[in-house]
């Protein structure tokens, strides 16, 4: 996310928006980092997935492969060696956010007016290798000012400016267009003295704003996502909040759960509903030949083997819309 964030600034035209819209918030994380989570006693199903050398080989890809996207955002044109060159700085920076307590916020009220800030709980060995990192990056989009010797630098390049700086015991990034919202710096900083609460982690994207300062008609019907996570058990539990920026017309009705042809052991479940506009609107839908359009959909895996999923819907003439 900050490497994308560093590239973002490297290509855009830097002007600087007004100021007189009200900032919104457009993104915001708060994680306390894998490397907590596997040290928490009881969640011994995370520990044991964590430590499985699929999943550290997962990871090791994962940032591999985001680094390359966003080295590519540096080198525009650029041969291959200076993309991996710039994906080696990077790589490092993403497993750290991914192990290590984080928080995030971005500020918006335009499309050339994001004021972001992060911080990561990193030692002072760790602090000096983000120092150096980041100093590479802000020089790659022509930015001036950071200095390697430094615990603390700014660097800027135009109406943008970018920061790094430490308190106590957090790595504190923060950057944005002209004069910083001091209020919001403080307010963030104040808040790396309080603890997360039992949230391990508590992220926002809110995607109706990001379609109206990109101008990007096809996001404005997009939900705002709001995502938890908390211990349960010997696990994680998880929710994701969807909220519409309009009524999407459902009506709830009472569900209609197949439940005489689920059999156990079942594993997972789920149920959808107010399906049925939407799949009168598909044409592929339609060559199905249904007699009944379901409203409701009901999916479910069983532990009989892996990947083992089943689908339902009520459709009145269920040979013929397999067969079809």
């Amino acid at each position: 996310m900050l490497a994308a964030v560093l590239a973002w600034a490297a290509t855009t035209n830097w002007a600087q928006a007004t100021k007189e819209a009200r900032p919104e918030t457009l993104l915001r994380w708060s994680f306390i980092g894998t490397k907590q989570l596997a040290e928490k006693k009881d969640l011994e199903v995370f520990r044991t997935v964590r430590e499985l050398p699929e999943s550290a080989a997962w990871r090791d890809a994962a940032a591999a492969d985001l680094a390359a996207r966003a080295a590519k955002r540096y080198t525009k044109g650029a041969n291959t060696n200076a993309v991996a060159q710039i994906a080696d700085v990077i790589k490092p920076l993403i497993l750290d956010l991914a192990a290590f307590e984080s928080r995030f916020q971005m500020d918006t009220a335009g499309g050339d007016d994001a004021d972001w800030m992060l911080a990561v709980k990193l030692d002072s060995k760790q602090h000096s290798a983000w120092g150096k990192a980041l100093m590479e990056l802000t020089r790659h989009t022509g930015m001036q000012g950071a200095a390697s010797d430094k615990s603390s630098w700014v660097a800027t390049r135009d109406e943008y400016k970018i920061s790094f700086a430490r308190a106590k015991d957090w790595t504190v990034v923060e950057g944005g267009f002209g004069a910083a919202n001091s209020k919001a710096s403080k307010e963030f900083r104040d808040s790396l003295s309080k603890r997360a609460g039992k949230n391990v982690f508590d992220g926002l994207i809110n995607t109706p704003l990001l379609a109206k300062i990109w101008s990007a008609p096809q996001l404005a019907h997009y939900p705002k996502l709001t995502l938890r996570a908390e211990p349960k058990g010997a696990g994680l539990q998880s929710e994701l909040l969807l909220e519409y920026p309009s009524d999407l017309g459902i009506k709830p009705e009472k569900w209609n759960v197949p439940a005489q042809i689920i059999n156990e052991p079942v594993i997972g479940f789920t149920a959808i509903q107010g399906v049925q506009k939407k799949l009168d609107s598909l044409e592929k839908f339609k060559a199905l030949g249904a007699e009944k359009t379901p409203n409701q959909i009901f999916f479910w895996s069983q532990g009989i083997s892996p990947f083992s999923v089943a689908m339902a819907a009520e459709v009145k003439n269920p040979e013929q819309v397999v067969t079809n």
